[in-house]
């Protein structure tokens, strides 16, 4: 008869954070006989015919119970661990071979034919009533003489020859996928301990036989069983990267000298036989369906996901929002139909101040969960307010400090940066401020994860009183006076250039008509008293607007006006320059333009 095979290893599961949640992925199946599910179902295409793996094996069932997982089922009948690294003598490649690091699952069940199932199953549960009987105790022994649990211990634990121990396996499995996590299934309890209803005296029909074992044999082999469970166990204790699944407790009342209709483990054959499906001493369709079932808890235990993919794309996980609410989308995708979830995917949430936990939830048709979430803040932007100057200020300093508040406090938060006038600023109180001749707008902007406030003050920087001169009421024409040479050095600044009676518009030197009469002025700052000739060109043709203008200025400030009374006509809208020559510069002219509007 064919012997018996470890549970098969499920490897790769793939889980990752909010907001997507991921299926199991790609998912490896190991194992022997008990879980190729030979005479189960539909044999799996394209799988040696040897190994009989059929759509009935519990790595099967477990995975068309499942959202997603694509299942590389590697099973074959009659494996040892040997066969997991080394193949078999028919040929069948190493089980492990299929191992490509990807996974984050597996599934492991072996060691029943490490401890000879075969034959201990012959003399214990085939031939036990035989012969003179008790064929069990007399090729064992029993109580303290019976020898199965050494056996079993040895075979489990030890390496033998090729067939490495269960722990080494298991350990060669996690070299080869680093990430996975290793399910190591425990067998089915075949028989009870006491033997009851398992021995129907022999004759010609065998009628009613579901095991041959007899009261006396029945407690030596309940030692093979007990020993296998307990090794199994030990094998899987101490290594974090394994979880055991453990069958006996649950199996106990459906061993093989149960009525059919109870048992997971199908009984010896009958001539008359009572719906046995399945190998002999084997799962039956009953059996593979609750090992996958215990199977599936221990994933989800383990923290896989077995329902639905869940991805959410909106709102972002970790997002900042000033909203009262968000709109929440996402996909949710599933092998066994259209998943039932909530919220639907396009409604609206309500957002509390502070932290947000949106979560979603899904269930497949097998009414396997899944859930996905994220993080949404919700709060605003920082409030700012200009604590000195007062806006509308005005005065003649080139400078000013500026001092704010940030959410009514003089500290700026943690989380939040600021900047005055475009400068970064670390200190609310203490910000000194160039200030522009005439209107200067600063603004305060403070920016936090929800996004920025500011703030804007007015300040007038007032021009510094000088010297008025104005030309005379009929000036003589003259000639351009050309450069003039002189060998003191002389320093000349000008600026706030505005025509008189003249409005400034916005910013710089432009400005708008208000006067059909009108001049021009610009502000002198020499370092020296010097004579200066001074007219009105067109910037663009040079052509004069008024005539020249001689003027004996000290040195310092000193305001200019060219008035009406001076030019050949008021200034149109256009684009103009004053042009001055300095006795005692090197310099031809010095010029500065403005330009009026209509």
């Amino acid at each position: 008869m064919r012997t018996l095979l470890t549970l098969a290893v499920l490897a790769a599961l793939s889980l990752f954070a909010a907001p997507a949640q991921a299926g199991l992925g790609r998912v490896v199946a190991l194992g022997d006989s008990y879980a190729t599910g030979t005479g189960l179902g539909t044999p799996i295409a394209g799988s040696p015919e040897s190994c009989d793996r059929t759509a009935g094996g519990f790595p099967e069932v477990a995975m068309r119970k499942a959202s997603h997982g694509e299942l590389i089922n590697q099973t074959c009948n009659g494996s040892t661990t040997q066969a997991f690294f080394y193949g078999s003598d028919t040929g069948i490649p190493a089980q492990t071979a299929a191992l490509d690091g990807s996974e984050r699952v597996v599934i492991v069940g072996i060691g029943g034919n490490n401890a000879q199932f075969g034959s201990v199953s012959a003399n214990c549960l085939i031939h036990s009533a035989d012969f003179d009987g008790n064929v069990c105790t007399n090729s064992y022994g029993s109580g303290a003489a019976n020898t199965l649990p050494a056996l079993v211990t040895a075979a489990l634990t030890t390496d033998q020859g090729f067939a490495p121990s269960v722990g080494h396996t298991l350990d060669q499995i996690h070299a080869k996928s680093p990430l996975a996590k290793i399910f190591l299934v425990g067998y089915l309890r075949i028989a009870p301990p006491d033997g009851a209803s398992c021995n129907t005296p022999f004759d010609a029909t065998r009628a009613r036989s579901y095991l041959n074992l007899t009261p006396t044999d029945a407690p030596v082999f309940a030692a093979w069983e007990d020993t296998m469970q307990t090794a199994l166990e030990s094998q899987a204790a101490g290594r974090s990267y394994v979880h055991f699944v453990d069958m006996q407790p649950a199996s106990a009342a459906h061993h093989a000298c149960n009525p059919a209709s109870q048992r997971w483990v199908n009984s010896l054959p009958s001539i008359t036989p009572d719906a046995v499906d399945g190998l002999n001493l084997h799962p039956s369709s009953a059996g593979a369906e609750a090992v996958s079932s215990a199977l599936l808890n221990a994933m989800s235990a383990a923290g896989l996901n077995l329902g639905p993919d869940i991805t959410i794309s909106a709102p972002a996980s970790g997002s900042y929002t000033t909203a009262s609410t968000a709109t929440v989308s996402y996909s949710a995708t599933s092998s066994l139909g259209t998943p039932d979830c909530s919220p639907a995917s396009g409604s609206s949430v309500n957002l509390n101040p502070g932290l947000n936990t949106i979560t979603v939830t899904c269930s497949d048709s097998a009414s396997n969960p899944a859930s996905a979430e994220v993080t949404v803040s919700r709060g605003s932007v920082p409030t700012v307010a200009i604590t000195a100057p007062s806006s509308g200020a005005s005065g003649t300093a080139s400078s000013v400090n500026l001092a704010y508040s940030v959410d009514g406090s003089a500290t700026i938060p943690s989380g939040t940066t600021c900047s005055v006038g475009g400068a970064s600023s670390t200190d609310t109180q203490a910000n000194p401020v160039s200030l522009a001749l005439g209107p200067n707008a600063i603004t305060v902007s403070c920016t936090n994860a929800y996004g920025a406030g500011s703030a804007i003050v007015s300040i007038t920087r007032e021009d510094i009183p000088g010297t008025v001169i104005d030309p005379p009421a009929n000036p003589t024409p003259n000639p351009d006076p050309g450069p003039i040479e002189s060998p003191s050095p002389l320093t000349v600044s000008l600026s706030n250039v505005a025509p008189s009676r003249f409005s400034p518009m916005k910013s710089g030197n432009t400005f708008s008509r208000t006067s059909k009469k009108g001049g021009a002025r610009i502000r002198v700052t020499l370092s020296a008293a010097a004579s200066v000739r001074v007219r009105v060109e067109q910037s663009s043709s040079g052509n004069a607007r008024s005539r020249w203008s001689e003027f004996a200025l000290p040195a310092g400030i000193s305001t200019l006006r060219l008035s009406g009374r001076s030019s050949k006509r008021a200034l149109a809208a256009g684009q103009y320059r004053i042009r001055l020559a300095v006795r005692g510069t090197s310099a031809k002219y010095f010029s500065r333009s403005f330009r009026i509007l209509r």
